[in-house]
């Protein structure tokens, strides 16, 4: 359903862990997503990786150029754009949701939508803070969607979504998937 909306042009805010970007950018090249990337020298390597395939960059971080980052982002949720967020990054810890994120989808009116991949055996990059993930080539990758999170006004709001974010993206969320982007490989 959701995927359905975006595709439609709904805007939404595509979110997963940094580690998991690569399988997942791929995964989503259809949807016309705007990825929030960091002014970092690793986002600078991302950035070049990204653009001649028609990705959209919104550039800044939690740690350098958020509030330009995140007036930007509002402004490509307001034409109907989708964004692609990390919620740990640009440095971690790994899996922790960022407060920016949380507060740029309260701002917006945007569902939080989060992504996770799972990859046939990948290579993990252990020595990283991420764990960043490379898929093996034309080995499938399945990326669960889970549960859509609107969000209302308030802290307590954003703790709670906050909290359900973690929970699907760290693999201790119990409740159903919203739906699956079909294998590829």
């Amino acid at each position: 359903e959701i995927l359905a909306r975006a595709a439609a042009g709904e805007p939404c805010i595509f979110a997963c862990r940094h580690g998991q970007l690569l399988p997942l950018l791929w995964a989503m090249e259809a949807y016309a997503l705007t990825i929030v990337v960091s002014r970092s020298r690793d986002g600078e390597l991302l950035a070049r990786l990204l653009r001649p395939y028609g990705f959209a960059l919104v550039r800044g971080s939690s740690s350098a150029g958020g509030r330009l980052a995140a007036r930007e982002a509002l402004r490509v949720l307001a034409a109907g754009g989708r964004l692609g967020v990390a919620v740990d990054g640009p440095r971690g810890p790994r899996g922790a949701v960022q407060e920016g994120l949380l507060r740029l989808a309260q701002r917006s009116g945007a569902p939080l939508v989060p992504l996770k991949a799972h990859a046939v055996s990948p290579w993990v990059l252990r020595g990283t803070w991420d764990h960043f993930e490379l898929p093996v080539p034309f080995r499938p990758v399945r990326v669960e969607v889970g549960p859509i999170l609107e969000m209302g006004e308030g802290e307590a709001e954003r703790g709670r979504a906050g909290a359900l974010l973690a929970a699907f993206l760290d693999g201790s969320w119990d409740g159903p998937s919203a739906e699956a982007v079909p294998t590829y490989g």
